[in-house]
C-alpha cells in the first residue's frame, strides 16, 4: 500500500535529517546514556517486588516536596498507567478494535478506586497509599491476562496489520468522541478529568474543564493503551516489558520509531532513549508527550515500517553497535515474560491436553522457552482420528464450489496475516527473515493452486465386453489422512499436504513436528478455523519428543486411517513404512537427501558459486534438497573453490530477524551436535576445511570441506546443516557416477553452458528431480515432489496430490437384462 504524498515526505525529512554526523551523535549519545544510566535498561525491573519498592519510593518522595498537588499527580499517573497497561496485555493478543477498547474499559473500571480516593485524601502518606494501590491494579491485570484472556485469544485472535490499524484508530476516535460527552455530563467524569497532572486544573475540583482539556485527557490517555495493543504483537523483546512497566506504549512509540518492527536495535535503544525522556519531561510535560508521541505512532507504523535505524543508524554505526546492542539484548530478563499457552484443536475446540500437560517451546536465536504447548498422549491422538473419521463424510459430500471456497478464504486470511506469519517462524525456527518470509509468501501460492484440486478430479467412461454395461472410473477422498511433518520448513512442509487433502474431501489429523508446533500446525488450524472449516475436519495433536513414537503409531494403525503422509529422516520414514505395511495402509514419504551439484567445465561461474552456497547454505543447509557435494570438473575446481570461499565469508550469521542475516540458528541442540561430529570425522580422517568448521552458541559457520572420502560419515550420511563437500572429478562421467554413489535419490543439480548435454546427464542421475542451470533447492506447488531409493515413495504437489488423497473407484451399471450362467 503506496503512502499518502505528506506522509511520504515527512519519511524523507526524517531520514534526511539522521544522515551523516548526525547519525554518529544520535549512537553516541545513547550508548554515552547506557554508560550514565544503566539503571534505566529494561534489566532495572528485575522483579515484582523491586518494581513496586520503587515505585512506591518514587512516590513518596515527590509527594513529599509537591505537596497537594504532586499527590493529585500521582492519582492521575495511577490512572493513566492501569488504564493504559491493561489494554496493553488485553490487546498484546487481541488487536481487533473490540479487544482493544475491552481493555481500556478494563483498565478504567480497575483504576477507578485510586482515582476516587485522590478526590477524598490529604496527607503524607496519601502518594505511598495511592501508588501502592495501582502497583496491585497493575498486578491484578497481569494475573487477569495471564488467566482469562487466553481463553478470549482463542476466539478473537488476529495479528496486527495495516488494515487493522486504521480501524484500531478509527474506533479509538469514535471513542474519544464518546468519552468526551460521557465525562463532561458526569460528576464522577468531571471530577477524574480535574485531578488530571495539569497544576492549574488540579488546584480548583470541580471547575468544568474545557473540551479541549477533556478531549486532550481522553485521547492521550486511549492512546497509551491502543499503541501498547498495536505494537506490542511486534516485539518478542517487548513481552518481558509488559509484565514491568506501566509506560509500555512508550517504549512501543520509541521502539517502533529506532527499530521498525524487526529489529533488536529498537528495543534496546529505545528503552534506554524512553527512560531519559520520562525522567525528564514526563510528569511536567505530560499532555504535550503523550500527544507527541501518539502522532509519531501513526507516522512511525504508516510511514516507517523498518523504523529510522533500518536506513541510516546501523548502517553508519557498523559492527560495533550491532555487537554492543546484541551482548545487551542478550541480557534482557526474558525469563519474566509472559509465556502463552497452546492447546491442541480437536473437533473445532480449542483444548488442554490430559491432565494439562505441557511441554516447553524453545527460540533457538535465544534459547528462551516463549511458549507451552498441550501435550497430547495415545488416546487424545486417538480421540482425534475418531472425530475426522465422523466429519469426513459430510465434508467429503459437499461440491468442489464449497470445499475450494473454504480453501479460498484460507489464503485470504493467510495472505493478511502473511507479515506476522513469518514473525513467529523466525522465533520458533530460527529461520532468518528472508528464508522466513519466502515460505510464508509460497504456502499462500500452495493453498491456492490447492484450491483448484476440487475441479481437477476426473473420471473415464469405459466400455465394457458385456452387452448393456457401461464402467464409470471415478475417484473418491480415502476419508482420512494421517500428516506427520517436520521442523525445517514447517509451513509448507505441512500445508503441501493438509491443503490439498482438504481441498478433495478429506478429514485430516496433524502432527507437527514437536520443534515447531506452533508454525507446523497450531497457526494453520488458526487460518483454516477462522475461514469457516467445519469442526473435526482438521485435527491438531502436538506432543513431546517422548510421545512422538506411540502417537504415531496410533496416527498410522487407526482402522479410520486412509492415507498417511509423511516427511522427516529415511531411518523413520522406513520405521513407519514397516507399520503402514503391517496394516496395508497407503503412505507417501518425502525422506531424506543427499544432492549433488554437478559444475562441468563449461559453466557459468557466478552462476555455479550462486547456485552452490544458496544450495548448500539456506536455512543453514537444513533441506533435504541442501546441496552436499558440488562435484565439479578439475579444471575448474580451484577457481570455484576461491570464488565460493569469498562468497562464504561474506554471509552474514547472527541474529534471524535482521533482513541482512543469512545464516541463523540451528533449530535444535541435537542437530547442533549431528554437524559438529561430521565436521569433525571428516577433518579427523584427512579433509580440509576451507571455510568455517566452528560452532558458536546454537550457531555453526557456513562449511566448505574439501579432500573428503567415502570413509567419512558426511559422505555417505546426510548431514542436514551448513556443511557441503566440493569433489573434484575428472569428467562428466566420473561426475554421474559419484552423484549416483548414495542410497539417496531426491534431488541434483547440473549447471552446464549445454543444456542439450545438461538435459542428457539428467536422464542418468538417479533423483525424483533433476533441476538443469539451477539449485537442487527448487520447488513450485504444481510440480510432483518427490524422490526415489533411500529418499521416499509417492510424491505430493499438484495431480500428484489427486493420486495420493484420493482412492480409484470402479462403478458398473448395467442398462439392460443380463443372463447369467445359473439362468435356465
Amino acid at each position: 500500500m503506496s503512502l499518502p504524498g505528506g506522509l511520504r515526505r515527512i519519511r524523507h525529512r526524517l531520514q534526511r535529517a539522521l544522515r551523516g554526523k548526525r547519525a554518529w551523535v544520535w549512537s553516541g549519545g545513547l550508548l554515552l546514556g547506557l554508560a550514565l544510566f544503566p539503571h534505566l535498561a529494561p534489566a532495572y525491573h528485575v522483579s515484582l517486588g523491586l518494581a513496586l519498592l520503587a515505585d512506591v519510593a518514587l512516590a513518596s518522595a515527590w509527594a513529599l516536596f509537591s505537596g497537594p498537588t504532586g499527590y493529585l499527580s500521582m492519582a492521575a499517573a495511577a490512572f493513566y498507567g492501569a488504564g493504559a497497561y491493561a489494554t496493553a496485555v488485553l490487546g498484546a493478543r487481541l488487536v481487533w478494535p473490540l479487544p482493544i477498547l475491552a481493555g481500556a474499559a478494563v483498565g478504567g473500571l480497575l483504576a477507578l478506586p485510586v482515582g476516587l480516593l485522590a478526590l477524598r485524601l490529604r496527607g503524607p502518606y496519601f502518594a505511598v497509599l495511592t501508588f501502592g494501590l495501582s502497583e496491585l491494579v497493575r498486578h491484578l491485570v497481569v494475573w487477569y491476562e495471564s488467566r482469562v484472556t487466553g481463553t478470549i485469544g482463542r476466539i478473537l485472535l488476529a495479528q496486527p496489520d495495516r488494515r487493522t490499524l486504521y480501524y484500531g484508530l478509527l474506533a479509538i476516535a469514535v471513542l474519544t468522541v464518546a468519552a468526551a460527552l460521557l465525562l463532561r455530563r458526569s460528576r464522577w467524569g468531571l471530577a477524574l478529568v480535574a485531578i488530571g497532572g495539569d497544576e492549574e486544573r488540579a488546584e480548583v475540583l470541580g471547575v468544568r474543564p474545557t473540551w479541549i482539556k477533556i478531549g486532550v485527557f481522553v485521547l492521550s490517555a486511549l492512546l497509551m493503551g491502543a499503541t501498547g495493543a498495536a505494537i506490542a504483537p511486534r516485539w518478542a523483546y517487548l513481552d518481558s516489558q509488559i509484565a514491568f512497566n506501566p509506560l509500555i506504549s512508550f517504549q512501543a512509540i520509541i521502539m517502533a520509531l529506532l527499530g521498525g518492527t524487526g529489529r533488536v536495535a529498537g528495543p534496546v535503544v529505545g528503552a534506554l532513549f524512553l527512560g531519559l525522556v520520562s525522567e525528564l519531561f514526563l510528569v511536567q510535560f505530560r499532555y504535550i508527550y503523550l500527544m507527541v508521541l501518539g502522532a509519531v505512532l501513526i507516522l512511525t507504523v504508516l510511514g516507517l515500517p523498518h523504523g529510522i535505524t533500518g536506513w541510516h543508524l546501523e548502517e553508519r554505526t557498523g559492527d560495533l553497535f550491532r555487537r554492543v546492542r546484541w551482548a545487551i539484548a542478550r541480557r534482557i530478563p526474558r525469563r519474566f515474560a509472559m509465556q502463552r499457552d497452546y492447546q491442541l484443536f480437536i473437533d473445532g475446540e480449542w483444548q488442554d491436553a490430559p491432565g494439562g500437560r505441557t511441554f516447553p517451546d524453545v527460540n533457538p536465536a535465544t534459547g528462551e522457552v516463549f511458549a507451552r504447548i498441550a501435550a497430547a498422549d495415545v488416546e487424545t491422538a486417538r480421540r482425534a482420528v475418531e472425530v475426522a473419521g465422523r466429519a469426513k463424510t459430510e465434508w467429503g459430500g459437499l461440491p468442489p464450489a464449497a470445499r475450494a471456497g473454504v480453501i479460498l478464504k484460507a489464503a485470504e486470511i493467510w495472505e493478511r496475516r502473511q507479515g506476522d506469519l513469518a514473525q513467529s517462524m523466525i522465533t520458533e525456527t530460527g529461520a532468518v527473515a528472508g528464508k522466513a518470509g519466502f515460505e510464508a509468501g509460497y504456502c499462500l501460492e500452495l493453498i491456492r493452486q490447492a484450491a483448484s484440486l476440487p475441479y481437477q478430479v476426473s473420471g473415464e467412461v469405459a466400455p465394457s465386453n458385456v452387452s448393456g454395461k457401461v464402467n464409470f472410473f471415478m475417484r473418491k477422498p480415502v476419508g482420512v489422512v494421517s500428516v506427520i511433518s517436520p521442523w525445517n520448513f514447517p509451513f509448507i512442509l505441512t500445508l503441501r499436504a493438509v491443503a490439498p487433502a482438504l481441498a478433495l474431501g478429506n478429514a485430516v489429523v496433524l502432527k507437527p513436528s514437536e520443534e515447531t508446533p506452533i508454525v507446523g500446525g497450531l497457526l494453520v488450524a488458526e487460518v483454516f478455523e477462522e475461514a469457516g472449516l467445519p469442526p473435526g475436519v482438521l485435527n491438531v495433536v502436538t506432543c513431546p519428543r517422548a510421545e512422538v513414537e506411540a502417537v504415531g503409531d496410533v496416527m498410522v494403525a487407526h482402522p479410520a486411517v486412509g492415507v498417511v503422509s509423511f516427511t522427516g529422516s529415511t531411518a523413520t520414514g522406513q520405521k513407519l513404512a514397516e507399520k503402514a505395511g503391517r496394516h496395508l495402509k497407503r503412505i507417501v514419504l518425502e525422506l531424506g537427501g543427499k544432492s549433488p551439484l554437478i559444475v562441468l567445465q563449461d559453466a557459468d561461474l557466478d552462476l555455479a558459486v550462486s547456485a552452490a552456497a544458496f544450495g548448500a547454505f539456506f536455512h543453514q543447509g537444513q533441506i533435504c534438497m541442501a546441496v552436499t557435494r558440488i562435484l565439479v570438473e578439475a579444471p575448474l575446481a580451484d577457481s570455484l573453490a576461491s570464488q565460493l570461499v569469498e562468497k562464504v565469508r561474506g554471509l552474514k550469521m547472527g541474529d534471524p530477524r535482521d533482513p541482512h542475516t543469512a545464516i541463523g540458528p540451528i533449530t535444535s541442540p541435537a542437530q547442533l551436535a549431528k554437524i559438529q561430529a561430521h565436521v569433525e570425522d571428516a577433518v579427523a580422517k584427512g579433509a580440509k576445511l576451507l571455510v568455517g568448521g566452528r560452532s558458536h552458541a546454537q550457531y555453526f559457520e557456513p562449511t566448505v570441506l574439501t579432500a573428503v572420502t567415502p570413509a567419512m560419515r558426511c559422505y555417505h550420511e546426510e548431514t542436514f546443516g551448513p556443511v557441503v563437500a566440493l569433489i573434484p572429478v575428472k569428467d562428466a562421467e566420473e561426475a554421474i557416477r559419484l552423484a549416483n554413489d548414495t542410497t539417496y535419490g531426491l534431488s541434483a543439480g547440473i549447471i552446464t553452458g549445454d543444456p542439450d548435454r545438461g538435459m542428457a546427464l539428467a536422464e542418468r542421475i538417479q533423483a525424483g528431480m533433476v533441476h538443469v542451470n539451477d539449485s537442487p533447492v527448487h520447488d513450485e506447488p504444481h510440480a510432483p515432489f518427490g524422490g526415489i531409493k533411500g529418499s521416499g515413495l509417492g510424491r505430493h504437489g499438484g495431480k500428484a496430490a489427486i493420486e495420493v488423497f484420493t482412492e480409484q473407484r470402479w462403478v458398473s451399471l448395467q442398462t439392460e437384462r443380463r443372463h447369467y450362467p445359473f439362468d435356465r
